[in-house]
């Protein structure tokens, strides 16, 4: 055991970590809005493409859905790396753990209720005047979703893209978990080092376990897509100094190169998105890249974005499907007007519920953070 603490510290960096406020980094916000972007692009399939379009678009378009579909891998490492920076320097009791957990409901849970309620009005309005029906979620589907655990017990997603909340929400509280058990049970000039290496045994545990590697594993469990969090927890921790950049590298390109060979492109694109994250930190660039105004924009209302993109392009789809006849421009109009509506309403979305429960979030924060 002794040996194996002294193998940690040599990977670690000997200075502590810098205990700086938690501060928002323009490149991972705008790097969110671009991730939201590319996950429209699988989702609006049905309006632009059809029988009336052309071949050579058509499978333009469904490479541009495969792309668009590695967005989520996007989110998950920077929602690795944000956890890992907003927690940085705190100490994780249980007093914290709870408040944290509570802060996060706060932010993420009205915005996604206020989804499902669309998706499920939509639903109604469709049955009401459209020519296919559509089920409604169940009172227990939805009661299963508002607690995210729809996955665990076998109920359909009411908006497709919920699945990944539900792990982004078990990443947090094992992480966070996993922080105060090592705050209570590890001397603090040892902490450093158990943590780096307990968090790189669990990253190659969960490339073990990884999905179309032959384990099916339960369903909606996390354990899959752990290593996607991880590499972004151990970008941010190079980037503060807390572990050998080099390391955290070499299994950015373990990743890339498992991706490659085995033509596993979730795992390609998390090792993408980490490279692109780590260079940004070794330039100097995370306040300099993608800094346009159009870029910090949509990274301003990319979760309320992610959230009811599905229900608009389901909502347009039933308007476009009811026209006499098809053809490439109506289906690019379609396409515009699908990426300008649920633009517009992930604003509105953003304004009226999200940023209040941000602010409100952050109150709770300041009197309770300790």
């Amino acid at each position: 055991m002794k040996g194996a603490i002294q193998f940690g510290e040599e990977m670690m960096t000997k200075s502590p970590p810098p205990k700086k406020r938690f501060e928002r980094i323009q490149f991972i916000d705008s790097l969110r809005g671009v991730a939201a972007l590319l996950v429209l692009i699988p989702h609006s399939a049905g309006i632009m493409v059809s029988a009336e379009t052309p071949y050579f678009v058509e499978k333009i378009w469904v490479m541009a859905g495969n792309i668009g579909h590695r967005g989520v891998e996007i989110f998950f490492v920077i929602s690795g790396f944000v956890i890992a920076c907003s927690v940085q320097g705190k100490r994780v009791s249980l007093g914290f753990f709870g408040n944290f957990v509570l802060r996060r409901f706060i932010r993420l849970d009205p915005p996604y209720w206020a989804a499902m309620v669309m998706m499920i009005v939509i639903l109604m309005i469709k049955n009401r005047f459209g020519s296919i029906h559509h089920d409604l979620p169940s009172l227990d589907q939805i009661i299963a979703h508002l607690f995210y655990l729809q996955a665990f017990l076998g109920y359909e997603q009411i908006i497709v893209i919920f699945w990944t909340l539900c792990l982004e929400i078990q990443f947090y509280l094992i992480y966070c978990f996993i922080l105060y058990l090592l705050y209570k049970l590890v001397p603090a000039e040892r902490k450093n080092s158990i943590e780096g290496c307990l968090f790189i045994f669990c990253f190659f545990l969960s490339v073990g376990f990884a999905e179309n590697f032959g384990f099916s594993g339960i369903p909606g469990l996390f354990i899959g897509h752990w290593y996607k969090f991880l590499i972004g927890v151990l970008v941010w921790k190079s980037h503060i100094g807390e572990i050998r950049k080099a390391i955290v590298i070499s299994l950015i390109f373990l990743l890339i190169f498992i991706g490659l060979w085995f033509l596993h492109f979730p795992m390609l694109s998390t090792g993408v998105a980490a490279l692109v994250i780590i260079s940004a930190s070794h330039f100097g660039k995370l306040h300099v890249w993608l800094s346009h105004k159009i870029f910090r924009f949509y990274g301003k209302i990319s979760y309320s974005l992610y959230l009811i993109h599905v229900p608009i392009a389901l909502l347009l789809l039933g308007l476009i499907v009811r026209l006499p006849q098809r053809n490439m421009w109506i289906n690019i109009f379609g396409e515009s007007m699908f990426i300008f509506t649920s633009t517009v309403a992930a604003w509105i979305l953003y304004l009226v519920i999200e940023k209040p429960c941000v602010n409100l979030s952050g109150k709770f924060k300041k009197k309770y953070d300790f």
